[in-house]
């Protein structure tokens, strides 16, 4: 039981970081999660959007994907909620 609740744990807590963030109409957090996964995608050398996209294969569409998230996470600093 207890190694269910640990599979993949870091998921699971964006899951729920997701759902307060929907919940409480904070939508500037999600730049926390975008800044999150540009951070993650630059370390690993791949990011995804529907498929993997690797760095060394496809670096243009690589950088387009990384800059995107990067500036989802910027926008969504400035986004006021009502």
């Amino acid at each position: 039981m207890k190694k269910i609740l640990l599979d993949k744990l870091k998921s699971k807590l964006a899951l729920l970081f997701i759902l307060i963030c929907v919940i409480s109409g904070k939508y500037w957090l999600f730049g926390f999660l975008f800044l999150v996964w540009t951070i993650l995608d630059i370390r690993n050398r791949q990011t995804y959007l529907l498929e993997i996209i690797q760095k060394d294969e496809n670096p243009i569409l690589y950088w387009i994907i990384v800059i995107t998230w990067f500036t989802f996470a910027i926008l969504s600093f400035f986004t006021v909620s009502s």
